[in-house]
């Protein structure tokens, strides 16, 4: 972490101060039948997890609703993925790469 670009995370008027980074894990790497995710901090409210296919298209998406969850991975194909978090309102993203293997587990 860089602690020159993090912001005070204490109240200001009745706004929550927000970092300007998400940062998570998502394991295991490879994975196969699903998929745990786990966020440092719940920098916005409106954090999004989206899976993307390397052609770019959304392949799962949904609202985040706390520090850890898993997503099912059985219904995608072997390969590999971008997984992100994002803040549309807070301009803010973070992304990885996974691999999924579903065949053979």
């Amino acid at each position: 972490h860089d602690a020159n670009r993090d912001l005070d995370s204490s109240l200001v008027g009745s706004e929550m101060c927000i970092r300007d980074s998400i940062v998570f894990n998502v394991y295991p790497n490879p994975a196969g039948h699903f998929v745990n995710v786990m966020i440092d901090e719940l920098v916005s409210e409106d954090l999004t997890f989206s899976i993307y296919s390397i052609s770019g298209k959304v392949v799962f998406a949904a609202p985040v609703s706390g520090t850890q969850f898993s997503i099912p991975v059985d219904d995608l194909a072997s390969g590999r993925y971008i997984v992100t978090i994002a803040s549309e309102r807070h301009g803010l993203m973070a992304s990885q790469s996974i691999v999924i293997s579903t065949t053979g587990n």
